[in-house]
């Protein structure tokens, strides 16, 4: 009789273990893509909270829209917002690709902007300023 010590797994041993890996790693997956999805609609609600403030922020200070009607936050309206209006005023901070590219939500879409010009109404002024992104999520004042 032989007396054996073995060191290492056989290649059976070694392909369950991969398999039970496997099994294990596909359970995961549609768990952290659903994490993923809901941190990246968190995201994005908090930037077009951000977004809106930063817009009410500006007509407070001017009194007035740098434009009206609906737009998307291209990087035009992203200089705006960082500090190039006539007072130099920062309203919002931004990711440095922002300046270049505009203010894209996670799924790489432009945010949309709605600014309605302002009416007098018993010498109270009234706007409406609503930020959209593609997935049909709104924070709007």
């Amino acid at each position: 009789m032989r007396n054996h010590n073995r060191h290492g797994m056989t290649l059976i041993e070694l392909l369950a273990a991969i398999v039970i890996i496997g099994v294990l790693m596909s359970l995961l997956m549609p768990a952290l893509q659903k994490t993923r999805q809901r941190s990246r609609r968190i995201k994005a609600q908090a930037e077009l909270r951000e977004l809106t403030k930063a817009w009410n922020a500006y007509w407070y200070t001017y009194e007035a829209w740098p434009a009206s009607g609906t737009f998307g936050m291209d990087s035009a309206k992203v200089d705006i917002l960082a500090g190039n209006n006539p007072l130099s005023i920062k309203f919002m901070e931004f990711r440095p690709d922002a300046l270049a590219n505009g203010l894209l939500d996670p799924w790489g879409n432009l945010y949309t902007v709605n600014l309605e010009n302002p009416t007098s109404v018993n010498s109270t002024w009234s706007y409406s300023t609503r930020v959209f992104m593609a997935h049909r999520q709104r924070v709007g004042n």
